[in-house]
């Protein structure tokens, strides 16, 4: 059975906001070409195979009168959710294309190919709002921020705030003092299958500041939830958006080996393809986050999307960890024990042997959370590492960690170029380079 949304967040698009709407500066034939012309000649095409840029992007350049009937007649019947009901599965479906998630990870990744209206639609109610954005998921919360969501470099930003935390708390501490409990640790995790596990109903209750139902531990039916509407543009239209995407029933085409295609209904998790997909997730995570952090001052937490660090004493991060499991494990969208690790880097020159007691120390304290070697399973706990961290893809840690996954990318780097070994002639190698870099989606 699908899972379904509460009918109290449905609100229509009233004629007044609609009017505001078309008179801001959002519908502009000037906004509207600039959300075209952000389709880039490399980016991936729509379910036709469409590219914005290159399909309407001279059309609305020569005419640009255009835009006015394109918006009234497209845009806003897919915003308000009023097209016909032969156009919904066209403008809110598109083609599911499971992509592998590296030589390293098993799985796949499904990725949601929409509609090109689709598309422009997200980048122009977008556009205005992401210092909002920005502005909601860093300040809403004092020991909590998200930067997968309208914080430029929010990638780069999240891996330096990492390493000078790390580095700032090891200086503070004598070289030579012993292990302890209170010696600064970075906990990392994420979701399992975030985006496609998501509970779409929390994400809109988040939006509507208030909850319709009971969140695990964290929010009872009832209680107040930080809302982002008041950050943002025409915070009315955007709500209407996303019922239209996310509100009912979504359908995508998906084309086996087999090549036969399979309509494939979706009423939870968004679609990794959407543009507006990281804003709604970050949603489901950013509450429960934060109101949990709520009462662990001692804690700090920055995530990427589904990708959450912990930093903090060791003894006051632990309980944190155990809480979240379980919340999430509740909400449906559990933790990666592949990806969950707990980074002490003031025990890189320690031997196991000699920081064991205080591991055993704080097993007894908050069981369950630290991967011992009684552990059953890998959902049992987190693994200590000592060497280091990859956060987002980049190395921290000692030389010898950030020397193994560098050399580790050479490897892959190698083998993927080995196959060009078989054009002797270096004009030829740099001819397919060429088009292999104008051709990526």
């Amino acid at each position: 059975e699908l899972p379904t949304l509460d009918p109290a967040s449905f609100d229509p698009l009233s004629d007044m906001h609609r009017e505001e709407l078309l008179e801001s500066e959002v519908f502009t034939s000037g906004a509207i070409r600039r959300a075209i012309n952000g389709s880039k000649n490399r980016s991936a095409p729509d379910q036709f195979g469409w590219r914005a840029r290159e399909l309407l992007g001279q059309v609305f350049f020569i005419h640009g009168d255009l835009a006015t009937a394109w918006a009234e007649h497209i845009l806003l019947p897919l915003l308000d959710n009023s097209a016909p009901s032969w156009a919904k599965c066209i403008l809110a479906g598109g083609t599911l294309i499971p992509l592998s998630k590296g030589a390293h990870k098993t799985g796949i990744r499904p990725i949601g190919v929409g509609d090109m209206a689709r598309k422009i639609l997200a980048r122009l109610l977008l556009h205005p709002n992401k210092n909002g954005i920005g502005k909601y998921f860093s300040t809403t919360y004092p020991n909590y921020v998200q930067m997968g969501v309208g914080v430029p470099g929010g990638t780069e930003k999240a891996v330096h705030l990492l390493m000078l935390s790390s580095d700032l708390a090891c200086r503070e501490v004598p070289y030579a003092s012993p292990p302890s409990p209170d010696d600064f640790v970075i906990a990392a995790c994420d979701n399992l299958n975030g985006f496609n596990l998501a509970m779409r109903q929390l994400a809109f209750d988040c939006w509507q500041g208030k909850a319709s139902r009971q969140y695990s531990t964290v929010f009872q039916e009832g209680d107040a939830m930080p809302s982002p509407a008041s950050f943002l543009n025409h915070p009315e239209a955007m709500h209407a958006f996303l019922i239209s995407l996310y509100g009912g029933e979504s359908t995508y085409v998906f084309r086996g080996n087999d090549g036969i295609s399979r309509e494939v209904p979706s009423t939870g998790g968004f679609h990794q393809g959407c543009v507006l997909s990281s804003f709604m997730f970050s949603l489901t995570v950013f509450c429960i986050i934060g109101e949990l952090l709520k009462s662990h001052p001692d804690v700090l937490c920055v995530s990427y999307l589904d990708n959450h660090f912990f930093k903090g004493p060791f003894n006051k991060v632990l309980p944190v960890l155990a809480l979240l499991r379980q919340i999430f494990l509740d909400l449906g969208t559990p933790l990666n024990p592949k990806d969950n690790f707990i980074y002490v880097p003031r025990w890189a020159h320690l031997l196991r042997p000699q920081y064991q007691h205080v591991l055993d120390k704080l097993e007894e304290a908050t069981p369950g959370v630290i991967l011992s070697a009684s552990c059953t399973s890998q959902r049992a706990g987190f693994p200590v590492v000592v060497d280091g961290l990859t956060p987002l893809g980049v190395p921290i840690g000692t030389d010898s960690h950030i020397r193994t996954f560098l050399n580790r990318r050479l490897g892959d780097l190698q083998c993927a170029m080995k196959p060009l070994e078989r054009f002797p002639d270096g004009r030829i190698w740099a001819s397919l380079l060429r088009s292999c870099i104008c051709q990526m989606p």
